[in-house]
């Protein structure tokens, strides 16, 4: 017999269907208003680039100007139109990082280094039939070349380029500083320095050997390799790390936490090698042995003249220490220096004057030709601001008497005279609070500033690599060394953390957590090359391309492995967090 069904039962199925159609149409809304608000925000961003680019210098806003420097329509001179190509390479680079990121879940900067790769690849093929020269246009035409308008505006200026990658290098650094946990350091600084300085030494030096003896580089060079070839990528490392401590796993060995303070060390060891290396490999002798044809060191002399390049490398990265310290050791003693009524914004001012100091660190010693100096030099200081700031509680501490010794600090009495006011406004405002709420507010900005230069960073990495000349290098041995230094670095994160409370899994896990390349790969891969063509040296170039073209090799290889392996495996290889169980320090 058929079942009759009840007022109730109707009336509830129809109630469990309602909310079922409504939360998906509330879902649906969701996701279009937050699709069209994302888009929104990029328009209106690209927008007002170019509206500020167009009221500082109109023909840098507008396409490029072209003029023929010869009669069979073969060479053309071409001004203006930097700023436009600037926006344009950045906007490819943001939509194709979006695509790699929601569309496939790889990181973001797999499609911005795609897309500079693809309009490199882009301007060679369009350019075979004619040759832009370089330099100041006389007599500019400006007849329509609609190809040579294009290829113009696929290439950026070099000067503009070296200034973005020098300010995304700043960043990057001032977040690696900002980011190292002194507490953490202090608790596990053992195990943590060990994870941090043996597997990015040894596969610096097994890279540098293997370049060495099969590819005949020498030392130096290997060197430079090695150190650009090493660092772990926060970009990579920091977002996936974050997702596995959310969920729980590994919470209770602090494994995360371990991670998250070890990659940032680990940049600025490699940071400090490169800076060695790369003084020593630009060093007037070890030039003149390129000249000379003796690229591997076999003379007597050689050891005094390379003595001297590496005391000149230690030196450069000692005045680097010497400036941060002091500068940071400045930003202890700033008290209030504004009006009463304006104290409110002494923060502001505080955060906006620490930001500049990287920022101008690296541009001015690079233009002093001080290699390392700028990068040591902002490493440093943030350090000093975090022990002066978090740590010892500085400034706050010279006007302590005009902040509250209580928790909290609270107006709920001035609540009842203000109508307007609803509830009580709960405000921190210990010493202690303050150094922690500036490191924030700090790291806050070094973030926001890194959305910004993550496009342009990639996508100017990949331009300076050309696919069709693939054929004409000799890439086999340089991939068996980029191969064989990831090998033996994952080898060494096993063994370096044996003497620690973790099991074989948890160590397994770290030293997958070590595989992804990409941030300081981008950053310094190119500097090699750029400063082999300013000499004109043709040797020194064919070295710093094949450098470059490694770096973004290892990107391509690393990045999305490291990423899905971190995520896929982090269930299988660490156990879930405990309730109520504290981090456990890890004994060394």
């Amino acid at each position: 017999m058929p079942v009759a069904l009840s007022y109730s039962d109707t009336t509830s199925e129809h109630s469990h269907t309602g909310r079922g159609s409504s939360r998906k149409q509330s879902t649906l809304q969701t996701f279009f208003c937050l699709l069209v608000s994302r888009c929104m925000t990029l328009v209106l961003l690209f927008a007002l680039l170019y509206a500020t680019i167009y009221a500082v210098n109109p023909s840098a806003a507008l396409p490029p100007v072209c003029s023929i420097t010869n009669e069979d329509f073969t060479q053309f001179c071409c001004s203006g139109g930097q700023g436009l190509s600037v926006l344009f390479l950045y906007m490819c680079s943001v939509l194709l990082g979006l695509l790699f990121n929601k569309l496939f879940r790889l990181p973001g900067l797999m499609g911005m280094l795609l897309a500079g790769i693809l309009i490199r690849l882009t301007e060679e093929l369009l350019s075979k039939d004619f040759q832009l020269i370089k330099g100041p246009c006389a007599n500019v035409s400006g007849d329509n070349f609609p190809t040579v308008q294009f290829v113009k505006l696929l290439q950026l200026d070099p000067i503009v380029s070296m200034i973005l990658r020098y300010l995304s290098l700043a960043v990057i650094l001032a977040r690696a500083g900002l980011n190292l946990n002194v507490q953490v350091l202090k608790k596990s600084w053992l195990t943590i320095g060990r994870i941090a300085l043996f597997p990015s030494l040894a596969e610096a030096l097994i890279v540098m050997v293997v370049s060495t003896l099969l590819i005949k580089w020498p030392w130096s060079w290997g060197a430079i390799l090695g150190f650009v070839l090493s660092s772990v990528s926060p970009a990579v490392v920091v977002p996936e790390m974050l997702k596995v401590k959310d969920t729980g796993y590994g919470y209770d060995k602090g494994i995360p936490t371990i991670v998250l303070a070890a990659a940032s060390l680990d940049n600025v060891i490699d940071i400090i090698g490169f800076g060695i290396s790369f003084n020593v490999a630009f060093s007037p002798s070890s030039i003149d042995e390129v000249l000379n044809n003796n690229s591997v060191s076999n003379t007597t002399n050689n050891g005094d003249i390379i003595g001297k390049s590496i005391g000149l490398g230690i030196a450069y990265v000692l005045l680097g220490i010497v400036i941060g310290v002091a500068v940071g050791f400045i930003f202890w003693l700033v008290p209030q220096a504004l009006p009463k009524r304006l104290q409110k914004l002494d923060q502001m001012l505080r955060i906006l004057l620490a930001t500049l100091v990287p920022i101008c660190l690296i541009l001015i010693t690079e233009i002093l030709h001080l290699p390392g100096t700028g990068s040591m030099g902002t490493i440093s200081f943030c350090l000093m601001l975090l022990l002066g700031w978090q740590s010892y509680n500085w400034p706050w501490k010279l006007y302590k008497k005009w902040i509250p010794e209580t928790k909290l600090s609270t107006n709920c009495s001035y609540c009842h005279k203000k109508k307007s006011i609803t509830g009580c406004n709960y405000r921190s405002t210990t010493v202690a609070h303050k150094g922690n709420q500036a490191i924030s507010r700090l790291n806050d900005v070094f973030s926001a500033l890194w959305w910004f230069l993550e496009p342009i960073l990639f996508v100017i990495v990949g331009t300076k690599v050309n696919v069709l000349a693939f054929g004409q290098m000799e890439l086999g041995l340089p991939v068996v060394a980029l191969l064989v230094g990831i090998v033996f670095r994952f080898g060494v994160s096993v063994i370096c953390t044996w003497p620690s409370a973790l099991n074989w899994k948890e160590r397994t896990f770290l030293a997958v957590s070590w595989i992804p390349k990409a941030t300081i790969q981008a950053a310094i891969g190119a500097n090699a090359l750029d400063k082999a063509t300013e000499l004109g040296i043709e040797q020194l170039i064919t070295w710093g391309e094949l450098i470059l073209t490694l770096a973004v090799l290892s990107i391509l290889i690393t990045a999305p492995v490291g990423a899905v392996l971190i995520a896929r495996l982090a269930k299988y290889l660490l156990k879930k967090r405990v309730p109520d169980l504290e981090l456990t320090r890890i004994s060394s």
